[in-house]
């Protein structure tokens, strides 16, 4: 369970978001949007322990996080950020890195299980990175992260561009990972289609 209770954040002396309490558990998602993007980032970032709040406090199963527990609840996280950029030449060699973090390692027949439900193909597997565009590479990223089951996972914006259904497989990725029992921070665009598979919204504009 993750926790944030009268939470607030400024930058240079510009309120961001102040008043914000909400509570996520496993198997839920949850989706912030702004339509500052800096409050967004500013609220993720705080999540995953690189910026204190300002106000309030965040907690992970009722233990505060601050700077001296924030290494140790990361390593029970997984993150996708908005940009990837990765000296990877082949998607396969991106996942044999992402399923190294894993014990026992991810197998390629458990992503084409998977790859099967989202109609991914196996032969993506193979395929040169600087093919994909950058909504489909995340999306490829995101499966090994539902694999992983890590008990938090933050994802910054993962539908920038939306070819072939692309938005409607990551969503289903989304819930598919907080099925495993992960809880899921999604930080979305506003009126992004991401946020119908969200079971809780938070627009950071009504915390101004």
């Amino acid at each position: 369970m993750l926790e944030i209770k009268n939470g607030g954040m400024a930058v240079n002396g510009h309120r961001l978001f102040g008043n914000l309490s909400f509570t996520i558990h496993e198997g839920e998602v949850l989706g912030v949007s702004s339509e500052d993007d800096a409050a967004t980032t500013m609220l993720l970032r705080a999540v995953l322990g690189f910026e204190p709040l300002s106000e309030g406090y965040l907690s992970i199963d009722h233990e505060l996080m601050n700077t001296r527990s924030a290494s140790f609840f990361r390593h029970r996280m997984s993150y996708l950020p908005k940009d990837v950029n990765l000296p990877y030449e082949t998607v396969s060699e991106l996942l044999d890195e992402l399923s190294s973090l894993c014990t026992p390692h991810l197998t390629r027949e458990q992503f084409f299980e998977f790859w099967t439900e989202l109609s991914i193909a196996p032969a993506v597997y193979d395929q040169p990175v600087a093919e994909l565009s950058p909504g489909y590479l995340r999306l490829l990223i995101l499966t090994g992260i539902c694999l992983m089951h890590r008990p938090i996972v933050v994802i910054e914006e993962p539908a920038t561009d939306d070819d072939n259904g692309l938005s409607q497989r990551i969503g289903a990725c989304i819930r598919e990972t907080a099925r495993q029992g992960s809880a899921v921070i999604v930080g979305c665009q506003e009126h992004d289609v991401l946020i119908n598979y969200c079971d809780i919204h938070v627009d950071l504009n009504e915390f101004k």
